[in-house]
């Protein structure tokens, strides 16, 4: 993996370092919010709890010192004794931190004031619809605070709890995705550079299935062109032929008439009659070479007889033409395709013509067998060996190794111990 390849990858704390940053803020107000509203609501409602009983005990008192002064209306102020006890009850409550009493004079009467009062309330005290004194009342704080502060206490700590909680779910949770979007994108990441593996893979792979095309046409190319060269070789020996055994045997022919003809002239029938005796044997001689040639040409005899019979005969002309000693085994194979009969029986004519003009043999020995789906067939002979450096006989021996390659098969000559010549071919059935 490269360089880039890896930075471009994402990390999981550039994936959740964000949702840290945005997080981190929103839990802290969170929880300061919770760990504030109910004490907050507490000490509120207790407040205005405490002004309502402040208010209460302010006129309950008004309206006892109102019966006592209508009762005593000049001893009310001085019967302090009363007042006090008076008072005392009323302050039995502990939220009351302390009660005075006025007269009109501003003059106080009862407990003094207590420093740790944070709310008053006033009533005043009537009498035949006069104001003849003021009650006030002072209301503590402390136990309210006391209890807002424990509640506040309770609540921060359920605040930070909570907010804890939420953050560390919040963060394992956005860590975990962070993990699988890294290993997914890492696992994406594989498959692209799999994927580009895979791609340059196929592309040498394409290229070498073309070039192995491209070879096999050029292949192609070849042996289609080297099919062509023999056909024109065979077409050319075939001329040769032709004009070396029964052009010469024409003009031989045409010679002899001539004789013939010169002879009846002069009257001598004896000398006559041996020409056209030899006239005779030259033209048997040409139909003879003249019916091989064609057999060179196209063996229709394939056709009419089959493999195994055409091979017979074309072994039995052979010896009747060099008395050669002939052992053969043939077993043709059933059903062979056409063009490995004719491939064949080519390399079995050309092989004994071979033997035949160039060899000196006198013992020949030709076999053909069908060997697991492959055709075999060997030519033998005991004669003076393979001489490559005759033209006429590399010409024939390029033919038939043409036959066997344009059959996908195998062609050899080689020497054989006692210097002969052995000539095997091997070709595959389709």
């Amino acid at each position: 993996m490269s360089a880039a390849e890896t930075t471009s990858e994402p990390r999981g704390d550039e994936l959740i370092g964000p949702l840290r940053r945005r997080l981190a803020p929103l839990v802290v107000t969170l929880s300061a919010l919770l760990a504030l509203g109910a004490p907050v609501a507490h000490h509120v409602v207790g407040a205005r709890e405490l002004r309502a009983d402040c208010t209460t005990i302010a006129t309950r008192a008004a309206e006892d010192l109102s019966h006592e002064a209508r009762e005593r209306p000049r001893l009310w102020r001085y019967d302090s004794i009363k007042i006090v006890a008076h008072l005392r009850s009323l302050r039995s409550r502990a939220a009351v931190s302390a009660m005075q009493v006025y007269d009109p004079a501003g003059l106080a009467a009862g407990a003094p004031p207590s420093s740790s009062a944070v709310i008053w309330c006033d009533r005043a005290v009537r009498v035949h619809g006069q104001t003849v004194g003021t009650v006030w009342v002072a209301m503590a704080l402390s136990p309210l605070r006391a209890a807002s502060l424990a509640l506040l206490a309770v609540f921060s700590t359920l605040s930070v709890a909570l907010g804890w909680l939420v953050y560390a779910l919040s963060m394992r949770t956005a860590e975990r995705a962070a993990g699988r979007i890294v290993a997914l994108v890492s696992d994406l990441e594989r498959s692209k550079r799999e994927l580009a593996t895979l791609n340059e893979g196929l592309e040498r792979d394409v290229a070498a299935r073309t070039e192995a095309l491209d070879a096999a046409y050029l292949e192609l190319r070849a042996t289609a062109a080297r099919a062509v060269t023999l056909q024109e070789t065979e077409r050319r020996a075939i001329g040769r032929d032709l004009h070396d055994s029964v052009g010469q045997a024409l003009t031989a022919i045409r010679i002899h008439a001539q004789l013939a003809a010169e002879l009846a002239g002069e009257g001598d029938a004896s000398a006559q009659r041996d020409v056209l005796g030899r006239v005779t044997k030259t033209t048997d001689a040409a139909l003879e070479e003249l019916r091989r040639a064609l057999a060179r040409l196209g063996p229709a005899v394939l056709d009419e007889v089959g493999l195994e019979a055409a091979l017979t005969r074309a072994i039995d002309a052979f010896r009747e033409q060099t008395g050669c000693a002939i052992e053969k085994s043939i077993e043709a194979p059933a059903a062979l395709e056409p063009a490995v009969e004719v491939a064949v029986y080519r390399v079995v004519q050309e092989s004994l013509t071979n033997v035949a003009r160039h060899a000196d043999a006198r013992r020949v020995r030709v076999s053909l067998r069908e060997r697991e789906r492959i055709i075999e067939l060997e030519i033998e002979d005991d004669g003076r060996g393979f001489d490559r450096s005759k033209s006429r006989v590399g010409r024939g021996v390029d033919g038939m190794r043409e036959r066997a390659e344009l059959l996908r098969g195998t062609f050899s000559i080689t020497q054989t111990p006692e210097g002969g010549t052995l000539v095997r071919v091997t070709i595959p059935r389709a």
